[in-house]
């Protein structure tokens, strides 16, 4: 999956069970884009003007991620 967009995006996150947001759908964009795994450092790092809060969502996504494979 090369350049999600935010329909994509949105509908992956429904078929994890993970309820679609903004900062989840930027975050799971930014995860496809990079082709490799990051740590949470890297990611605030690259979405620096993000909401502190949505760090949760980045580990909530990476959960469900995990658990899906």
């Amino acid at each position: 999956m090369n350049n999600i967009d935010s329909n994509n995006a949105e509908e992956l996150l429904k078929q994890k069970g993970v309820r679609p947001t903004a900062n989840r759908i930027l975050i799971l964009k930014t995860l496809q884009n990079e082709h490799r795994p990051m740590c949470l450092s890297a990611m605030e790092a690259i979405l620096l003007p993000m909401d502190k809060s949505s760090t949760v969502s980045y580990t909530h996504l990476r959960a469900h991620e995990t658990k899906a494979n």
